[in-house]
């Protein structure tokens, strides 16, 4: 993103996957803070994403490191939102910047009556609770088609484009 800066081009806002080893090795919030100002890069440029199973290791601590990037400037997102034994009771405690929903729910809707109820509602629920939402592996019309019926506010995956390198980026 520096060198996007330096060269004039465009940044392109990216979003970072962060374990709970991350978080166990050092104060991870500090070290990202002092990563992005050292490249004079706008916090806003950046998401931090937290699976929905780091949660279920140290609920109270990760809820505390998630409000401090929040108050740093830093949106904080949930990924993989259904990819395991999701509890809604993360939503009910935890403000999330986004919901992202896993890629196994949007394969399902093209085929499944029940998998089509459960996707809208929650796209609709998070909504309600003031989140926005994105789903991934997104790759028929038909998908999008729905998933914009649904509501969901940012759509990504392969319909779109493939993993493009930096240098043809």
């Amino acid at each position: 993103m520096k060198h996007q800066k330096e060269i004039g081009r465009k940044i392109i806002p990216n979003s970072i996957n962060l374990s709970r080893t991350d978080f166990d090795s050092c104060d991870i919030v500090s070290e990202i803070c002092r990563r992005v100002d050292k490249a004079e890069i706008p916090r806003e440029c950046l998401a931090i994403e937290i699976t929905e199973s780091m949660l279920g290791q140290d609920e109270a601590f990760v809820e505390k490191q998630i409000l401090r990037f929040q108050e740093l400037g830093f949106d904080v997102w949930m990924d993989d939102f259904g990819s395991g034994y999701s509890s809604l009771n993360i939503l009910q405690n935890v403000s999330f910047d986004l919901i992202k929903f896993d890629m196994r729910f949007v394969h399902q809707i093209e085929n499944s009556k029940a998998g089509r109820i459960i996707l809208s509602q929650m796209i609709k629920m998070v909504g309600d609770l003031g989140m926005d939402t994105l789903a991934e592996g997104v790759e028929t019309q038909e998908q999008v088609d729905l998933l914009h019926k649904y509501g969901c506010s940012k759509l990504q995956g392969y319909f779109y484009s493939c993993a493009v390198p930096y240098a043809e980026g």
